[in-house]
């Protein structure tokens, strides 16, 4: 009979195996017994290999046949400080002096519609400056003055939301069907057929013309309706027909397109430009078809770089819809002249390049396939992209 305080020793049917020394001091120590044979069996298990052990790779050596466990790496503090949204480094445009300028006029024929407060909200909303002092006296001249010095990537935005809120919101009773360059045709009632043929013209390059007689439904006021083409146009063109200057009606449309820095061309017919637009050299069409009429009308709007931003999608859409060689030879050189051209318009082009007969099969001077010219054009406008390649043993790029 063991003498009592002392630890009972259990019969050796584990005799051969190494003593537990964990099990003994558990008991001494009276810790329950259920942690000492949790502690007991991971030790036998331990001794018999059966449980791996996880070996800590010293910096600079391999340890062959170890097993990995991942690590929690520290994000960089950069990464950790980097804002939700990001403009990424290739969308920051690089505009020239002459892109710069169309903006700003364009963006100016734009808001200078707006009443002066929805113009400083517009302006500030944007990061750029506004003043209640020193105004000049047109709101085309305000908005040149405010934003002729913001940066490129404050002006592109600016004049991307000015296009966008045209399409999207338009005059009450305006007569604009839809988002191209708008052009308001002042001429005497008693011609309106030559003139109606003319915008038909301007209509196959894109264009919406804005002819009275023809644009104003029965039963709208037309004054009201007249009132609001002006307001709402890109630029105008004067059919300078005898008898215009005795119209009370023409010269008023005149003047309100120069009150508003509109550009204007006098077309004419037997009559020279006189008053305010006496300035402006017309341009003869007296003895010119209406389609050729159409033609110097359309070569003076792309000569015009302020006009160029709501003109490029109806001469892309054109482009790519055209259905004659001759037509599409005639587009070329209209598009030639405009460098700003988003990257849809790009990508229809070249889709028409491919698609269209008229387009495809079509010789454009000098010695240029249709496909070449649009690959020219859009290369100088997006810039060359080498095709995406990988080795027969990569993985394919999707």
């Amino acid at each position: 009979m063991p003498a009592r305080g002392r630890p009972v020793r259990r019969p050796a049917r584990h005799a051969g195996r190494a003593r537990t020394p964990s099990s003994t001091a558990c008991a001494v120590r009276g810790r329950p017994l259920v942690e000492a044979v949790i502690r007991r069996r991971r030790h036998e298990l331990d001794t018999q290999g059966l449980i791996p052990r996880p070996q800590v790779k010293r910096e600079g050596a391999k340890l062959a046949g170890a097993p990995t466990y991942p690590q929690r790496v520290a994000e960089p503090a950069s990464r950790l400080r980097e804002p939700t949204t990001v403009m990424h480094p290739g969308r920051v445009p690089t505009l020239t002096p002459g892109e710069r300028i169309s903006l700003i006029r364009e963006s100016a024929t734009l808001l200078d519609k707006q009443e002066w407060d929805e113009i400083d909200l517009v302006l500030e909303q944007h990061g750029l400056p506004t003043s209640d002092f020193d105004i000049p006296n047109t709101k085309s001249a305000y908005i040149m003055k405010m934003i002729k010095n913001s940066s490129n990537q404050s002006l592109a935005e600016l004049h991307k939301y000015l296009i966008d809120e045209a399409a999207s919101s338009p005059v009450v009773n305006s007569p604009w069907p839809g988002n191209r360059l708008r052009l308001f045709c002042s001429h005497l009632a008693q011609h309106k057929h030559v003139v109606g043929q003319v915008g038909d013209g301007l209509a196959v390059y894109g264009v919406e013309p804005f002819i009275a007689h023809d644009s104003i439904e029965p039963s709208l006021e037309w004054a009201a309706v007249i009132e609001a083409a002006l307001a709402d146009c890109d630029a105008m063109i004067v059919f300078l027909h005898p008898g215009f200057h005795e119209s009370r009606w023409c010269d008023q449309e005149v003047g309100w397109a120069l009150g508003r820095k509109r550009p204007i061309l006098p077309l004419g017919y037997g009559v020279n430009p006189y008053g305010f637009i006496g300035k402006l050299q017309a341009q003869p069409a007296a003895h010119a078809s209406p389609m050729r009429a159409a033609q110097f009308i359309m070569d003076w709007l792309t000569k015009t770089p302020s006009l160029h931003g709501r003109l490029v999608h109806g001469l892309v859409d054109a482009f790519v819809k055209s259905t004659s060689w001759n037509f599409t030879r005639s587009v070329v050189p209209l598009l030639d002249r405009i460098h700003s051209v988003t990257d849809d318009d790009l990508t229809r082009m070249e889709q028409a390049a491919r698609e269209n007969i008229d387009v495809r099969d079509c010789a454009i001077p000098p010695g240029l396939s249709g496909p070449e010219w649009v690959a020219a054009f859009v290369g100088k406008r997006r810039g060359s992209v080498s095709p995406a390649t990988w080795s027969e043993s990569d993985e394919p790029p999707f």
